[in-house]
């Protein structure tokens, strides 16, 4: 992103939003009493998350092919590609453990949300934390 002085505007914005949002909530919060208004509030709490997750998309073969693979002394890792959703083809990394002599939990990474993606270091550690304790590593 080029350097320039309008960098923060849509951050400024969207901080100060949830800041609104939140004292909203907060005031809201205090003025219930009973557990009646309680359950009230949660079940319309889950009504609006229920509208926001749906409709859900169609269930889609993962179509999952591997593209590439490295190993370190804790796990190997798979670079994948499939289908999230119908016509909708992600990348992620399969974090397996070295040492595989039964079914054991995949640990699939698909977190992006960095400059540098999957790769960034914070994402890698937290996925190979999650495959080592299979390996006995």
């Amino acid at each position: 992103m080029p350097n320039t002085p309008y960098q923060h505007i849509v951050l400024d914005y969207y901080v100060e939003r949830l800041r609104q949002l939140r004292a909203q909530r907060r005031e809201r919060l205090d003025r219930i009493r009973t557990h009646a208004q309680a359950r009230a509030y949660q079940r319309e709490i889950r009504r609006t998350i229920q509208r926001a997750m749906t409709p859900r998309p169609r269930k889609t073969a993962l179509a999952a092919r591997v593209t590439g693979a490295t190993e370190d002394r804790h796990c190997r890792v798979e670079n994948i590609l499939l289908h999230s959703r119908p016509d909708c083809l992600i990348s992620a990394n399969l974090y397996l453990p070295r040492k595989l002599s039964d079914r054991v939990p995949a640990v699939l990474g698909a977190c992006g949300h960095d400059a540098e993606g999957k790769e960034a270091a914070i994402y890698q550690a937290f996925c190979q934390r999650l495959a080592a304790p299979a390996s006995r590593c």
